[in-house]
């Protein structure tokens, strides 16, 4: 199957996806074309999910994060997206092969599991039918959008003292700020906090001005753990709405990677927290 070769590098919602294309190295939303799915709510939570819109993200973001895919565009759409990590967007539509997956049809797969469905207006061809019969199946087997289930995240106020107290929580990786701050979303509750690496300073990442090796520890943090099912634990909240903490990939703990590349100094700050201190400066001594 022809197409751009690409990454993708974050689920937007169900349908939609951020994608760095290898030759031109450039950074785009794609729209799956011919699908809708349920819009997230904002992000000041001054508008809720609507139904499902969640969990087709999560279904999207499991499936397709980190994979290499084919696409082929047909139009460019006047709008941007805005993704945290990477700004704003431009977007295009287009259909999206999973390469590893024997090109299966990424709209397809998030059609015929119930978290999108096909626009009214679609064209009547071969592709088309395709993704109907998808959506048939999974109206019938109420998956998704089709269940009873009508799932939204509900808006907690975070209780800094609580999330402490309870210190280690599964959850995943919404956004990387720069390389020793992330915004990393907890499981069960679907909260969203900052954390600020403990035991290490990195680069300051800026869109103008970076540090020297900004960019390159940004690159490397995000390649390894945007949108990654990930362990946090939080030591500490400050005044700045952030928490001092660790997060750990099922690979091992992303400081001691950043340590061991040159990327991260130990920070004696807020190395008190951290456990497994002298992993940390026998990291740094490799680099």
């Amino acid at each position: 199957m022809s197409g751009k070769k690409g990454i993708v590098l974050a689920a937007l919602d169900a349908a939609s996806l951020a994608i760095k294309f290898l030759e031109e190295q450039s950074i785009i939303c794609i729209n799956l074309e011919h699908v809708i799915c349920p819009r997230l709510g904002s992000i000041d939570w001054t508008r809720s999910d609507e139904p499902e819109a969640f969990p087709g993200l999560d279904f999207t973001r499991k499936k397709s994060i980190g994979q290499r895919v084919l696409v082929n565009t047909s139009r460019k759409l006047d709008i941007t997206r805005n993704q945290v990590s990477f700004g704003k967007l431009s977007v295009q539509i287009g259909k999206v092969s999973l390469f590893d997956e024997n090109n299966a049809d990424l709209a397809y797969i998030v059609v015929e599991n119930g978290f999108a469905k096909v626009k009214e207006n679609s064209p009547s061809d071969d592709y088309v039918s395709s993704l109907r019969s998808a959506e048939i199946s999974a109206k019938n087997a109420k998956k998704g959008i089709w269940s009873e289930r009508n799932f939204i995240r509900k808006h907690l106020e975070t209780n800094p003292t609580q999330l402490i107290k309870q210190n280690s929580f599964e959850g995943f990786v919404e956004s990387v700020i720069n390389a020793s701050q992330l915004i990393v979303c907890l499981y069960p509750s679907y909260e969203s906090v900052k954390v600020q690496l403990a035991g290490i300073r990195t680069p300051m990442y800026k869109k103008m001005g970076s540090d020297t090796f900004g960019v390159e520890a940004k690159d490397f943090v995000e390649t390894r753990l945007l949108q990654r099912e990930v362990k946090i634990k939080l030591f500490l909240f400050q005044e700045n709405n952030c928490y001092i903490g660790q997060i750990i990939h099922p690979r091992g703990d992303i400081s001691v990677f950043l340590l061991e590349e040159g990327l991260a100094q130990i920070s004696n700050q807020t190395m008190t927290y951290v456990n497994e201190s002298s992993q940390y400066r026998e990291a740094e001594s490799k680099k």
